[in-house]
Protein backbone atom coordinates (compact mmCIF):
# COMPACT_ATOMS: atom_id res chain seq x y z
CA UNK A 1 0.00 0.00 0.00
CA UNK A 2 2.87 2.37 0.82
CA UNK A 3 4.47 1.52 -2.50
CA UNK A 4 1.26 2.39 -4.36
CA UNK A 5 1.11 5.77 -2.65
CA UNK A 6 4.75 6.42 -3.46
CA UNK A 7 4.19 5.53 -7.14
CA UNK A 8 1.12 7.77 -7.27
CA UNK A 9 3.07 10.69 -5.79
CA UNK A 10 5.87 10.18 -8.29
CA UNK A 11 3.37 9.98 -11.16
CA UNK A 12 1.84 13.27 -10.03
CA UNK A 13 5.27 14.92 -10.05
CA UNK A 14 5.50 14.47 -13.84
CA UNK A 15 9.08 13.19 -13.82
CA UNK A 16 10.87 12.00 -16.95
CA UNK A 17 11.81 8.38 -17.38
CA UNK A 18 15.42 7.22 -17.45
CA UNK A 19 15.04 6.42 -21.16
CA UNK A 20 13.75 9.91 -21.97
CA UNK A 21 16.58 11.46 -19.98
CA UNK A 22 19.20 9.37 -21.78
CA UNK A 23 17.78 10.29 -25.18
CA UNK A 24 17.89 13.99 -24.38
CA UNK A 25 21.37 13.63 -22.90
CA UNK A 26 22.58 11.96 -26.12
CA UNK A 27 20.99 14.71 -28.20
CA UNK A 28 22.73 17.37 -26.12
CA UNK A 29 26.09 15.60 -26.45
CA UNK A 30 25.69 15.36 -30.22
CA UNK A 31 24.70 19.04 -30.45
CA UNK A 32 27.78 20.01 -28.42
CA UNK A 33 30.06 17.95 -30.69
CA UNK A 34 28.54 19.54 -33.79
CA UNK A 35 28.90 23.02 -32.27
CA UNK A 36 32.56 22.40 -31.45
CA UNK A 37 33.22 21.11 -34.98
CA UNK A 38 31.53 24.17 -36.47
CA UNK A 39 33.57 26.45 -34.20
CA UNK A 40 36.77 24.81 -35.45
CA UNK A 41 35.67 25.20 -39.08
CA UNK A 42 34.80 28.84 -38.49
CA UNK A 43 38.20 29.49 -36.91
CA UNK A 44 39.91 27.90 -39.92
CA UNK A 45 37.88 30.00 -42.38
CA UNK A 46 38.60 33.17 -40.40
CA UNK A 47 42.30 32.32 -40.42
CA UNK A 48 42.23 31.82 -44.20
CA UNK A 49 40.34 35.08 -44.65
CA UNK A 50 42.85 36.96 -42.49
CA UNK A 51 45.74 35.46 -44.46
CA UNK A 52 44.11 36.39 -47.77
CA UNK A 53 43.47 39.93 -46.54
CA UNK A 54 47.07 40.20 -45.37
CA UNK A 55 48.31 38.99 -48.77
CA UNK A 56 46.14 41.53 -50.60
CA UNK A 57 47.38 44.32 -48.34
CA UNK A 58 50.99 43.29 -48.93
CA UNK A 59 50.46 43.18 -52.71
CA UNK A 60 48.82 46.60 -52.82
CA UNK A 61 51.60 48.07 -50.65
CA UNK A 62 54.34 46.58 -52.82
CA UNK A 63 52.72 47.93 -56.00
CA UNK A 64 53.10 51.50 -54.83
CA UNK A 65 50.11 51.69 -52.60
CA UNK A 66 47.89 53.19 -55.24
CA UNK A 67 45.20 50.84 -56.25
CA UNK A 68 42.33 52.17 -58.23
CA UNK A 69 38.93 50.71 -58.28
CA UNK A 70 36.59 51.25 -61.12
CA UNK A 71 33.40 52.87 -59.96
CA UNK A 72 30.22 52.41 -61.82
CA UNK A 73 27.30 54.64 -61.24
CA UNK A 74 23.82 53.33 -61.04
CA UNK A 75 20.94 55.32 -62.47
CA UNK A 76 18.79 57.00 -59.89
CA UNK A 77 15.23 55.84 -59.64
CA UNK A 78 12.55 58.47 -59.37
Amino acid sequence: RLRQQFERILADMDLVTREEFEVVQAMAAKAREEQEALAERLAAVEKQLAAAKKTRTAKSTSSGGTTRTKRTSTPKKS
